[in-house]
């Protein structure tokens, strides 16, 4: 494997505070060609489209066996919205933004996508937000086997549990969204879950992080937030470097 692609949302942005995952993995594997789309406050929507571009071009010049994904997925209820010069006239939010006619995000060609979570959640209900974007994982799961290419899963926490997003370190995790919502019970037998990494019950890098690491996080008592630098280190040290193959 020569060239690497990460992508998920605030926990793998290179631009984050806190130095996350992708960026301590590169220091571990520098001779690695890395492309890290990690977007802050992206969904699922955003990070499919981010990989699906970049391994795309990659597969222009490159064997698919040189070429592994790793995903943090985000919270199952982000949704984006593309912003151009048209939704620029439609939406007062955006009547003060100057877009061009090929906005790109992290050098990927797929036009400006920003956060709208609110504004759907207004006409959207949870299941209908859950359904798409487990779509949306699906679509990059099969995109890549299709072509070849490896690839391993994880969440940012637990997705796949009736929970309260600003709650997600809680011990008491509620039902998993399949028994919740039965219209949901057919995408969790497409996904392969051989593909995912999970903390004991579909936890996810947070989780790990809480049950791993004192004062782990950068909110209150270190008990919420983002994972701190050190936090990222240890977890790529001891969970992502065993996906690596060289």
């Amino acid at each position: 494997m020569k060239h690497l692609v990460t992508s998920g949302c605030s926990f793998s942005d290179i631009d984050n505070p806190e130095t996350p995952w992708p960026v301590w993995l590169g220091k571990l594997f520098p001779n690695l060609d890395m492309y890290n789309l990690g977007c802050c406050a992206q969904g699922q929507d955003y990070i499919s489209r981010s990989v699906i571009y970049q391994v795309n071009e990659l597969l222009h010049k490159h064997d698919a066996k040189d070429i592994f994904v790793v995903v943090c997925w985000s919270g199952l209820q982000r949704r984006a919205l593309l912003v151009n010069k048209e939704t620029t006239k439609m939406h007062y939010r955006f009547n003060d933004w100057n877009v061009g006619d090929s906005e790109q995000m992290r050098e990927c060609k797929i036009g400006s996508w920003q956060d709208f979570d609110e504004e759907y959640q207004k006409i959207q209900c949870e299941e209908h937000n859950i359904i798409q974007s487990m779509e949306h994982i699906i679509r990059t799961q099969d995109f890549l086997k299709v072509r070849n290419v490896d690839f391993k899963f994880f969440g940012f926490n637990n997705l796949f549990a009736n929970l309260n997003e600003h709650n997600f370190l809680t011990k008491s995790r509620g039902v998993r969204i399949d028994k919740k919502y039965s219209n949901t019970s057919y995408l969790f037998n497409i996904m392969d879950w051989d593909k995912w990494w999970f903390h004991k019950k579909f936890g996810g890098l947070g989780d790990w992080v809480n049950d791993n690491i004192t004062n782990g996080f950068d909110g209150v008592s270190g008990i919420s937030g983002h994972p701190l630098s050190e936090s990222h280190k240890k977890f790529t040290e001891e969970v992502v470097v065993k996906w690596i193959k060289q």
